[in-house]
């Protein structure tokens, strides 16, 4: 067995241990809420992670099994996107000091497997891709621009990709949302699958109301909304495919796009 092989057999026994943990501590996790907010809910509704929810809902056996085979599907897309959904599926706060201590075994187990996949030498990368103000108090913002900056400053381009889409696609939500509220709830929700639109569908919906917003600016039009839905298919690209050419230096390129973009969206949903 290779080191390689080795760290991953070793990587999926920890997973295994995670999704176990998972159902004997959070098993009313709302997986729809969390694959969202980690910009992964495409993956969960692939058919092949369907037993997640309905093992779930159902109280059947295979639950673990089910969360075991989501998250390798997560970890070998990019260790950084696995380890973003355990953050937001395990609650430290609501755990005793004993289940405490079995988590952090895990996940030490988990970050020692990883090990030998990682770059001997760090990408020495010091700027920050999203430079942003006027964000005010908004935690999920702050919380999510950040990781962004430290994907950038890691190398992780794959992720780094996903969560850009990520922030584009939550603004449009927001934008739209607070903009018409529950009068035009189809701009944003799809009330028969209960979920939010997908990314194209919100863009398109943006793009046939941005004479609503000529009160605030007169910038929003088809080439910039075109612009933004060059990172959905990026992004889309790194979640789905298994042959993503995606460098550090390409997006470097983007970074002014990027930056321009975000403040734009960020004004719009702040001026409404």
């Amino acid at each position: 067995m290779t080191e390689m092989d080795r760290g991953k057999y070793i990587r999926n026994l920890a997973i295994g241990e995670i999704a176990k943990f998972t159902e004997n501590y959070f098993y009313s996790t709302d997986w729809t809420s969390v694959a969202t907010l980690s910009g992964v809910l495409e993956i969960l509704d692939r058919p092949k992670h369907e037993r997640v929810r309905r093992a779930q809902g159902w109280g059947d056996p295979d639950y673990a099994g089910a969360i075991t085979t989501f998250l390798i599907d997560l970890f070998d897309i990019d260790y950084q996107v696995g380890i973003a959904v355990i953050e937001k599926v395990i609650k430290r706060e609501e755990l005793s000091p004993e289940a405490v201590g079995e988590i952090d075994r895990i996940l030490i187990k988990l970050s020692d497997s990883y090990k030998p996949l990682r770059p001997q030498t760090p990408i020495p990368i010091a700027e920050e891709l999203i430079q942003v103000i006027g964000i005010n108090d908004d935690y999920f913002y702050k919380k999510l621009i950040t990781e962004i900056n430290a994907l950038y400053a890691s190398g992780h381009t794959i992720s780094l990709s996903i969560l850009v889409r990520k922030i584009f696609e939550n603004l449009i939500i927001d934008i739209l949302r607070k903009k018409y509220g529950a009068s035009q709830l189809d701009f944003y929700f799809d009330a028969s699958q209960g979920r939010f639109h997908g990314f194209s569908i919100l863009l398109k919906n943006l793009d046939h109301n941005k004479d609503d917003f000529k009160d605030i600016t007169s910038e929003l039009n088809t080439e910039l909304i075109k612009k933004i839905s060059k990172y959905r298919g990026v992004g889309n690209s790194s979640a789905h495919s298994i042959d993503v050419d995606l460098t550090l230096e390409s997006i470097k390129t983007a970074k002014n796009e990027i930056n321009y973009l975000v403040q734009f969206l960020l004004r719009i949903f702040r001026l409404i």
